[in-house]
Parts: structure tokens; sequence; C-alpha cells
């Protein structure tokens, strides 16, 4: 759809969904069967050991939070998907993606330099160039903020929205790059814009009966539930694009029976997973929409 000129320059004020009711409907995930993860045992606090390396010097595992893997199952990855990870850097989810080996397109999007090489020596490590994989990643640099320029559209079965946020682990544990440094300040204030305005090009870039997985790692619900609310208001009202919430309780129910996850249940909309001594994962926020429209 082409833009409307009063989005050119959009700001979300955050009323955009008020009186908005977001429908959920029933939905269920098969976990993917060539996915292989390991876990240290509830409450086990080592360190993992270096990861060892093949005859072709690939690293054998890619460390990260356990989390992470929650947005990735959620996508629900079907043989041959074309799938956006809008924002890709640092690269463990597109990884993990790729590790299902069910998508036939990934397409990794980023627009920082920094965070674009980032991303492709993360790729470049982990994934050899003469491998079926390589074959499948495509890299980019777009803005996926400016509702103006973007055009990734109604391409993708499906897109992960990982986007930008207060990193709330991170701002306890480092002072480089902590949101909540006087530093930050302007940037912390406008990260709901800017996740409004990435969720919705997101919904634009996924096919009809296609599905965005949006997510964070925030405790925080202006990035979270609120962003979603009026982003998918924003995206009905400007250009006609309308929604359905998949409901998350399945995975949350599986994932709680490991004893290797604890999931809030204040949660508005999506899933969040909270952070608790025996098995440290997360924060991470998530929410499945399907295009219905």
């Amino acid at each position: 759809l082409p833009l409307p000129e009063d989005l050119s320059c959009s700001r979300v004020t955050g009323f955009e969904s008020e009186g908005l009711e977001l429908v959920r409907r029933d939905h269920f995930i098969y976990y993917p069967r060539e996915l292989r993860l390991r876990s240290y045992d509830r409450g086990v606090l080592a360190d993992f050991p270096p990861p060892l390396r093949d005859s072709s010097g690939i690293p054998s595992w890619w460390l990260l939070d356990g989390g992470s893997l929650v947005p990735v199952l959620a996508l629900g990855l079907e043989k041959d998907d074309s799938l956006l990870d809008v924002c890709s850097a640092p690269g463990g989810k597109s990884l993990l993606a790729l590790l299902t080996k069910l998508p036939g397109k990934l397409v990794c999007n980023d627009f920082k330099l920094a965070r674009l090489g980032q991303l492709k020596r993360a790729l470049s490590t982990y994934i050899p160039v003469d491998s079926p994989a390589a074959d499948t990643v495509i890299l980019k640099r777009n803005d996926a903020s400016n509702l103006a320029t973007w055009n990734e559209l109604n391409a993708y079965d499906k897109v992960l929205a990982d986007v930008p946020c207060s990193t709330d682990r991170l701002a306890v544990n480092q002072d480089e790059g902590n949101m909540y440094s006087p530093q930050m300040t302007n940037e912390r204030l406008n990260l709901p814009q800017l996740q409004t305005k990435i969720l919705i090009n997101s919904l634009r870039s996924v096919k009809v009966g296609g599905s965005v997985v949006y997510s964070t790692c925030t405790l925080s619900s202006t990035q979270n539930e609120a962003v979603v609310e009026n982003a998918v208001a924003i995206a009905e009202q400007k250009f006609g694009i309308r929604v359905v919430e998949e409901s998350l309780s399945q995975l949350v129910t599986h994932l709680s029976s490991s004893s290797l996850y604890r999931f809030s249940d204040q949660c508005r909309t999506g899933a969040l997973v909270l952070p608790f001594l025996p098995s440290n994962f997360g924060p991470m926020y998530l929410c499945k929409l399907t295009r219905l429209v």
C-alpha cells in the first residue's frame, strides 16, 4: 500500500490504541525436530566451557540467553518459509532459525553499519560458505523505523521484530551502553516510538496469512504491550492492515513444565519470560500477530 502523506514524519502519541480490542485466538506451535539445544539443569550456575571447533574451524555452539529461544519457537517456522529478521544483529536468533533447517530464505536486516558488521562476522563464523544454509541468507541494510522509505512490503511468510529496547539485563550489569545513563535519556524516551514504527513496518512486510513475532528484552509494559496495541491500531487506521493475536498459552505451558522458564501472568497481550535465580533466563517479551488483511 502507498504511504499516506501524513505518516512520512509520523509521531506516535501513545493514544492510538484507545478503544482497541485485540482479538486473540488459540494457537499451537510444534518444536522443530532439527533444532538441537543444550542447557545446564535448573539451579546449576557453572560457566559453559569454550566451544570446540571442527575441522573447518566452525565453533561447536553459540551461547545465548535461554529467553532468546522463545521468539524463534513462537514463529512456528514451516518448510521453505521466507523469514525476515528485521533487527537481526548480533545474529543469535537468525542462527537459531537456520538451525531449524526450515527457512527457504532468511533476510537479515539491520541499519547501523557497526551492527551489520557484527552480524556478518557471527554468520560467517558459524555458517560454512559451502553449506546449504549459506545459500538461504541475504543481508540487507534498511531503516526499519522509517515508514516513508520502507519497501519490504507483503513479501514474507514470517517476520521477527526483535526491536531495540532498554535491555534491562545489560542495564543492571554494565555501564557501557546503559539506556538508563543520563546521556541516553532522549534515546530511552524515544524507544516506544521507534519500536512502534518497526512493528508497523513488520506488519507491512508480512504476507496476508503470515505472522509477525514482536520481541524485546525488557520488563517495561510501555515497550511491550503498549507498543503492540499502538502499532496494531495505527496499522489498521493508516494502512488497512488487520491482525489477530495468536495465543502463546500452549508454548508457555510446555516451557514452564520444563522448570527452566518462569512466565508473568500479568501481560495484557503476549507472554513475558521472567528472570529467576534457579534458571536465570530473560527478561524476554514476545507477542505473535497474524495478518488477516
